[in-house]
């Protein structure tokens, strides 16, 4: 899991620069798409044995008037990262093969702590398979820098044919991957 360009990134000062906790030039420096960071962010090599978690660093565009992320910005993030984690574990390539598409019935949030402009959060997916496997529930959790659970946003939902527009029973090899990666 290494950035795809770091020189095309304006968060990179240089190509050995942690940007998010520490802004030292360190050797054990891990990659995402959107950051650098070093060990000391999260615990060592965090994302090489976590797949199903993203990074963000929060911006002016998640806090609403009483100066934190607003509900609307967790949902923003949170979608952001389940989509960016389905293509990590290669989920989206299976579903756009098979035509078959997560779909969401409804979201609950519950909010634990404040965060702020310009904190950085991680975000990790885990998906439960019900006994009926054409349903799923979400689950997303969002972290603070100390690592304390700042909100959990739990989704039931399904699998939907994209052809028959019906929730339906996914291939093996899509439910494999949920197992194997996001449980």
């Amino acid at each position: 899991m290494v950035a795809k360009a770091f020189h095309d990134n304006p968060l990179v000062r240089r190509s050995t620069e942690c940007n998010i906790c520490c802004n030292s030039s360190k050797k054990e420096i891990l990659a995402t798409e959107e950051y650098l960071f070093c060990c000391n962010f999260f615990g060592n090599s965090y994302l090489e044995k976590n797949l199903n978690s993203f990074f963000v660093k929060l911006t002016s565009d998640h806090i609403d008037k009483n100066g934190h992320v607003s509900e609307a910005g967790y949902l923003t993030v949170a979608n952001l990262a389940y989509w960016k984690i389905c293509e990590q574990v290669g989920l989206l390539k299976l579903c756009s093969k098979y035509k078959i598409s997560g779909i969401v019935f409804d979201t609950y949030m519950e909010f634990k702590k404040e965060v702020f402009e310009g904190e950085e959060v991680i975000i990790n997916l885990r998906f439960n398979i019900t006994n009926d496997t054409r349903k799923i529930v979400r689950l997303l959790d969002i972290y603070d820098r100390e690592n304390r659970l700042v909100v959990k946003i739990t989704s039931n939902g399904g699998f939907l044919d994209l052809e028959k527009r019906k929730i339906v029973e996914p291939p093996k090899k899509i439910l494999d991957t949920c197992l194997k990666y996001l449980r």
